[in-house]
């Protein structure tokens, strides 16, 4: 499987072609390895004084909508240090996606962002592969909605029928059903997400009321126990990934973090 950095760097050393036949050429990359998908949008920036081979681009964009996530070349930002060989540049990358799914995990806006990135130039033009040598920085923000993350819940804990999760300024809300005897009781939860280890997603501060009944905190804590990490981000991205924060906001969950 190609990864993105071969995608750019076929387009960047394919021959004198404008930016508009790179991206074009990229486009048709990106869809062929994507498979399914609603749209894709490729946009590039040529280098401020153009050359033969410069290797060189000032900036890509990438823009796609409704796909599944897990087939996209995570290990792009996998960089393996080559100190003193020749090195290309991209100034920036940024992949904008929404609706991307990671198996049963919905990802409402999905933005991907590097800067800095160099690469080995000579693999690149005698080898038509890539090395990523670099970056100066990459970033990944998720954005949840109310709703994203219900098919994600009820694998996690299929105790909870109807799961339901919305967010809430400063706090999580999940609501449902649990079976109990020949009963069905309505659930509600709230609390806190932290991040945790850097990698993990943790329900925290958590009250547990099942029908009119508040359940006591020694009770809560065990149950939180099994629950968690909600998020395991190691499991769900073969990428070192380090998370940062996790914004809880009316209507919407914001996750942060870079890539190591």
């Amino acid at each position: 499987m190609q990864t993105l950095a071969v995608l750019i760097i076929t387009a960047l050393t394919a021959g004198s072609a404008s930016r508009f036949d790179l991206a074009e050429r990229l486009r048709l990359a990106l869809a062929a390895q994507l498979g399914t998908f609603e749209e894709l949008e490729v946009e590039v920036q040529a280098a401020a004084r153009p050359q033969l081979v410069s290797g060189n681009l000032r900036g890509v964009t990438i823009r796609v909508h409704r796909f599944d996530a897990t087939a996209l070349p995570w290990d792009t930002f996998s960089p393996t240090p080559r100190p003193r060989r020749l090195k290309g540049r991209l100034d920036r990358l940024t992949l904008v996606a929404t609706e991307a799914q990671f198996q049963n995990l919905t990802v409402s806006r999905l933005t991907l962002t590097g800067k800095g990135i160099t690469y080995d130039l000579l693999d690149s033009l005698l080898r038509r592969r890539i090395v990523l040598t670099g970056y100066r920085e990459a970033t990944l923000e998720a954005h949840f909605r109310d709703g994203d993350l219900d098919s994600f819940l009820a694998a996690r804990i299929p105790q909870l029928r109807q799961a339901h999760v919305r967010f809430e300024p400063g706090q999580v809300v999940v609501t449902g059903q649990v079976v109990l005897g020949a009963a069905s009781l309505p659930v509600t939860v709230r609390g806190r997400l932290q991040v945790v280890q850097r990698r993990e997603l943790h329900l925290t501060e958590a009250q547990v009321q099942v029908g009119n009944l508040t359940l006591p905190p020694e009770t809560v804590k065990s149950l939180l126990a099994q629950a968690n990490p909600l998020l395991d981000v190691a499991a769900l991205l073969p990428v070192p990934l380090a998370l940062e924060e996790i914004e809880l906001k009316a209507g919407e969950a914001i996750l942060r973090g870079h890539f190591l």
